[in-house]
């Protein structure tokens, strides 16, 4: 996985399928922010201020983003906590 800060958001690159997606704000500023290590709560929490969002539209564009992304092959599945 490679990836690129553009003027317009961030390119995403997967290299194992060939899959490229330009990702805009305010999904751009997620990227961001799980690249550096922030758990969802703290991205939808700041998501708040960088997109005038309430806090439930933040955790719910936070949880369909990382969905997409894991469903398109950009994130690794998470592990099933059920075992």
């Amino acid at each position: 996985m490679k990836w690129a800060v553009e003027t317009r958001g961030v390119l995403l690159i997967n290299e194992a399928t060939g899959a490229v997606v330009t990702v805009e704000y305010p999904q751009a500023a997620i990227w961001d922010l799980l690249t550096r290590g922030e758990s969802n709560r703290q991205i939808a929490r700041k998501l708040c201020a960088i997109a005038s969002l309430d806090p439930d539209a933040a955790e719910a564009l936070v949880r369909e983003t990382l969905a997409a992304w894991r469903e398109a092959g950009f994130l690794a599945r998470e592990e099933d906590p059920s075992g």
